[in-house]
């Protein structure tokens, strides 16, 4: 036994030194890539490039999780979300105004897509993003655009109406909605209080109604605000994600409580329109979005939606909402696969808009990658 002990002390010694030489190695090889690619963002500037090109990141990530074997790609893809945020914050310091406070789904979707080096302005309402962004005191915006289980989010609806901002990405974060509080011994735990965002415990129904049925439910803004709640008194219960969890310092009670296992938020990143849609790159996926108002006749929903289907375009969501101008006219939200210059899409954009009275490209940006 004592043979085999030293052995395997030797074998473990030995994994040890290979593995200290590949970490220093990494290093090595992180430090040439920002040099690397600071010489790419000088070559962008010169050409008048978009320093922030979302489809070259979506590239990147794509080709390291197809070169995988047995690294996790949940972890790969988030190494090198930190990897390319942290490269362009060196580089071209950019700050993301969102909707405040800190700790909520917004802001952790935020640093899951950009990295924990990301500046953040938080904002106290989703207009204030989008004004933030079109006065140039922030780079980028991000805003929830709508949920798989709870629907659209209105107010960013109505902002794309009126704003000049463009969508530059989307963002798909599964939301895992979490129980904490500050009591210690989850087992004994029962909570005189349960308190969330309307969603959060909309979304969490069936799991409160199981598991502490009869306990008191309160809605407050956001997830955020119920962690803050939560943790000022023993026995008040909130549902939040890990990020609120480890801002106040409660402990999680239960994990991945939400109803729908695939539970997803859809968030847009926003820039301004200073300049055209970006061109497209080879070998990217891509969504556009847009949105109009019909002229009012008969036959005019009808009229919309045949040249998608005859030019064979896949719509991904539809939605209308009041237009703000006339009474009981609409305007319509479009999302579809594709391109803004492929021909079937160009062709089909162009049809539409003989049959609106007003019409907004919103953008052509690539298809999100679930983080």
């Amino acid at each position: 036994m004592a043979k085999e002990a030293k052995r395997a002390n030797r074998g473990l010694k030995r994994l040890r030194v290979a593995i200290d030489s590949l970490d220093s190695k990494l290093v090595a090889l992180l430090d040439e890539r920002v040099k690397f690619a600071a010489e790419t963002l000088h070559h962008k500037r010169k050409l008048g490039l978009e320093l922030y090109q979302p489809s070259r990141e979506a590239e990147v990530i794509k080709k390291a999780i197809s070169r995988r074997k047995l690294f996790p790609e949940a972890s790969l893809k988030s190494i090198y979300r930190e990897i390319i945020g942290a490269t362009l914050q060196l580089e071209n310091p950019f700050t993301a105004a969102i909707l405040g406070p800190e700790a909520t789904y917004t802001h952790l979707a935020t640093v899951k897509h950009f990295g924990h080096t990301v500046n953040i302005s938080f904002e106290s309402s989703i207009p204030d993003v989008f004004l933030k962004v079109e006065k140039k005191e922030a780079d980028l915006g991000v805003v929830p655009i709508e949920n798989s289980s709870e629907g659209s989010i209105v107010h960013t609806l109505d902002n794309l109406v009126t704003s000049t901002l463009s969508i530059a990405a989307e963002i798909l974060m599964p939301v895992r909605h979490n129980l904490m509080a500050l009591q210690e011994n989850s087992k004994k735990f029962l909570p005189n209080l349960i308190v969330s965002h309307a969603q959060g415990l909309a979304q969490c129904r069936n799991f409160i109604e199981s598991h502490y049925p009869g306990v008191p439910l309160k809605q407050v803004p956001s997830t955020a605000i119920a962690a803050l709640e939560a943790s000022k008194k023993k026995g008040v219960a909130a549902i939040a994600s890990e990020l609120a969890a480890e801002k106040y310092g409660l402990k999680i009670i239960h994990s991945n409580i939400e109803d729908i296992a695939d539970n997803t938020t859809r968030f847009l990143v926003l820039r301004n329109s200073d300049e055209t849609i970006p061109a497209k790159r080879k070998g990217c996926e891509y969504k556009t979005s847009i949105a109009f108002s019909m002229k009012d006749k008969p036959g005019a929903l009808f009229s919309m939606l045949e040249p998608f289907k005859r030019s064979g375009i896949n719509l991904t969501k539809i939605e209308s909402r009041p237009s703000r101008i006339k009474t009981w006219i609409y305007t319509f939200f479009l999302d579809m696969e594709g391109h803004a210059d492929d021909l079937k899409v160009k062709r089909a954009l162009t049809e539409l808009q003989e049959e609106c009275h007003f019409y907004r490209l919103l953008g052509s940006y690539p298809k999100g990658i679930t983080l």
